[in-house]
């Protein structure tokens, strides 16, 4: 580690000889200490029955590795939990999907000197980094319409729960979705890989979803209102920063005092979450002692 401030992190968790100095970070003292780290490998964690999706990832590797270590257990998807399903299925579609799209938008634009080979990584390189890093690899304000679009999407949703990556979720869209679907054409819950989709989920997916959009849209009504700056621009910086993405157009040494400061609560949002930034507020209310009657209201 270049930082000698992180060396106690290390100790807390057992490996601090694994952590090089700042003075000793030459080529043979990271090869040495790599090697030294794969042969001792790491304490084993038992996680129960609701297993994160690092430790069913580590289960897939060691199984696709050694496979003649375990010829009675093949990879075997089925035996993923939902949430590690939800969360490959989800990731692959939007990495691949997304960089399908940007290469298709900005084949004669950004990527228009590039050869073939470097129109793909650069196409999933801009899918991939709208929902983690926010680096890029082309000019992020010559991006046409439809990729500046596809790129708020993308930030809207985000990484994935237990990631460090902002946005409503990879889970969250999922459940959604689904659940969108099975309504239109079973009238009925949303399930998928032969599970059901709990009530409190997609409550909570709803809940996520429309508090970020809402967010996000009144955040670009107050920029507008207050910059004289154009909309497509305002709403990638919105969303950039709800996603705690960090991209941008150019617009952010624009903005004035007012719009820096929801820039900032929008950051501040993102990063903790806005479902737990609402349910910060609403620890001590107490629930209503009476619930009143249903009725039937009409929708759509």
């Amino acid at each position: 580690v270049w930082n000698d401030k992180l060396r106690f992190w290390g100790e807390k968790i057992g490996y601090p000889k694994r952590f090089i100095p700042a003075d000793q970070l030459q080529a043979e003292n990271v090869v040495e200490a790599l090697l030294k780290a794969r042969k001792e490998g790491c304490r084993k964690v038992d996680f129960g029955k609701k297993r994160p999706l690092f430790h069913e990832l580590r289960w897939f590797i060691k199984h696709y590795a050694y496979p003649r270590e375990h010829k009675t257990e093949s990879l075997n998807f089925k035996k993923y939990m939902l949430q590690t399903k939800v969360v490959l299925v989800t990731t692959a579609v939007l990495v691949l999907g997304g960089g399908l799209l940007f290469f298709a938008t900005e084949f004669n634009n950004t990527m228009a000197g590039m050869n073939p080979g470097t129109r793909i990584l650069a196409s999933l390189f801009s899918s991939v980094t709208a929902r983690t890093a926010g680096f890029n690899t082309v000019d992020t304000a010559a991006l046409t319409g439809g990729s500046k679009i596809l790129t708020v999407v993308l930030m809207f949703i985000g990484g994935s729960p237990g990631s460090t990556a902002g946005g409503i979720k990879t889970t969250t869209i999922f459940v959604l979705l689904i659940n969108l679907f099975s309504g239109i054409s079973t009238g009925k819950g949303g399930s998928v890989f032969k599970r059901r989709f709990e009530e409190d989920a997609v409550r909570k997916a709803s809940f996520v979803f429309l508090l970020n959009l809402l967010l996000g849209l009144v955040a670009c009504f107050i920029i507008l209102a207050v910059n004289n700056l154009a909309f497509e621009d305002v709403v990638f910086e919105v969303f950039s920063a709800i996603g705690t993405v960090g991209m941008s157009t150019g617009i952010t040494r624009d903005l004035n005092i007012v719009s820096r400061v929801i820039i900032m609560i929008l950051m501040f949002c993102g990063r903790i979450g806005s479902l737990s930034f609402a349910l910060s507020f609403m620890q001590n209310k107490k629930s209503a002692p009476v619930y009143y009657p249903s009725e039937n209201i009409s929708i759509g």
